[in-house]
């Protein structure tokens, strides 16, 4: 981005290398595969397999509220900047700034739920309450102290991880007042998409539509727009924190009711 290409089209650089990077780790997974043919379940398929039709069902049921949950992310992210605009190039550049920086523990989380996945719907298929239970728990656990500490970091630094983006003080110091704000808000985010995730390893995929409905549509959306209105760029910042500790007292009830089901339920 910085090195290779002449200045001036540092975003031409981030393309290329978001493609060579891709190709890399194709590239590794592929010998990584072949080397652990014979060790491993995992392989290259050699032909395309025909899934049955409650295959195919299950499948749709979890995949498409998950990508709808991204799209209304997105959407919600459209209209952060939409309205952020209105105040000016500095706070739309300071906001632009904050979303990248509160995206690094965000993703740690998901990873985190990512990697539960597996673990909860493996032994959810094999019945096995008590170890599927624990592994929540753990993961639950990891990802709010993971946050908590991202929180301590981004408030107490907040100036100092701004400027290692941008130079110019009044966007630092609208970035600061951003990231404090809105890093508060990390670990009802991350608990959110616990329970988002954890429906969708127990096959729940319309459980997990509501919420992302709920979560974007019912609180995020309209909180926004009504704490602009009232209390202008302050109520915007501070609305993703609103939005989601209502969200999350909301998920957990939903949550503890569908879950006394899901064990009810295990083979």
């Amino acid at each position: 981005m910085f090195v290779i290409l002449p200045q001036g089209q540092e975003v031409l650089g981030a393309g290329i290398a978001t493609m060579i990077s891709n190709v890399c780790s194709m590239i590794y997974f592929i010998i990584l595969f072949i080397k652990l043919k014979d060790k491993t379940v995992l392989s290259i398929p050699t032909r395309i397999e025909k899934i049955g039709k409650a295959n195919t069902g299950a499948l749709y049921s979890v995949g498409i509220p998950a990508a709808f949950a991204i799209f209304l992310f997105d959407v919600v992210t459209i209209a952060l900047n939409k309205l952020t605009v209105e105040y000016g190039n500095i706070p739309l550049a300071s906001m632009g700034i904050v979303l990248k920086i509160e995206r690094i523990p965000m993703y740690i989380g998901i990873g985190i739920c990512l990697g539960m996945v597996p673990l909860i719907a493996y032994n959810y298929g094999s019945g096995n309450r008590e170890r599927m239970k624990e592994i929540g728990s753990v993961a639950k656990r990891t990802i709010i102290i993971v946050s908590c500490i991202c929180v301590d970091l981004m408030y107490l630094f907040a100036q100092q991880i701004v400027g290692m983006f941008i130079g110019d003080g009044l966007t630092i110091e609208y970035g600061a007042m951003f990231l404090k704000a809105r890093s508060l808000a990390m670990p009802f985010m991350v608990t959110g998409n616990y329970f988002v995730h954890f429906m969708n390893a127990v096959g729940k995929g319309e459980v997990s539509f509501t919420l992302a409905v709920i979560r974007h549509l019912v609180l995020i959306l309209p909180i926004m727009l009504i704490m602009n209105y009232l209390f202008g760029l302050t109520g915007l910042v501070w609305s993703q924190l609103v939005s989601d500790v209502i969200n999350t007292g909301i998920a957990f009830m939903i949550f503890r009711r569908v879950e006394n089901t899901i064990y009810i339920d295990m083979p």
